[in-house]
């Protein structure tokens, strides 16, 4: 894929794990990972800041997403002055536009990422792209499509990348 340096989460049989890769001219200290994230941190040189990023992988069993949000809650390394980013697949909804068709949702299932970025200040940048990142690859009425895969920002980080975007590609290139 171009990108010369990897940093990978192995999967247990055949659920989870996580890659990371990237060019060899961006300088990425790996500070921790689990079965669940990867934390790096990077020097922006323009502005000498320490930016904190999370590669996360949502837990995508409906029972224990609650114990894993509250998890993440506690999260003791991710300071609220530096500039910070949570990014990936959340396995979790926002709103109501984050989901079409299938089963109604309703606000209690919103809440465990709403706290998730309401302890952290975070808020979502913006996106160009399909709005929906995953698909039940059904056809018809029984089709669903939500938006699980994205990026959260603090204000600091929203301060020194006023024009962050996350590009979603479509789903037959991305997440299916």
């Amino acid at each position: 894929m171009g990108f010369p340096c990897t940093f990978n989460v192995s999967s247990t049989g055949r659920s989870g794990g996580i890659v990371l890769s990237w060019k060899k001219e961006i300088q990425l200290n790996i500070i921790s990972s689990s079965m669940r994230a990867i934390y790096v941190t990077s020097i922006d040189i323009i502005h000498s800041k320490t930016c904190h990023i999370h590669f996360m992988y949502g837990e995508p069993n409906s029972s224990l997403r609650h114990a894993f949000w509250e998890q993440q809650c506690q999260l003791s390394n991710a300071p609220l002055d530096d500039p910070v980013f949570f990014v990936d697949d959340f396995n979790a909804l926002l709103g109501t536009d984050d989901k079409n068709g299938g089963l109604g949702v309703d606000d209690s299932d919103f809440s465990n990422l709403r706290n998730f970025c309401s302890v952290f200040n975070l808020h979502d940048p913006g996106f160009s792209g399909p709005r929906f990142t995953w698909s039940n690859m059904q056809q018809g009425p029984d089709l669903i499509l939500e938006r699980l895969d994205r990026c959260l920002i603090n204000q600091s980080a929203g301060d020194l990348c006023p024009n962050v975007c996350v590009k979603n590609l479509p789903r037959d290139s991305s997440d299916q």
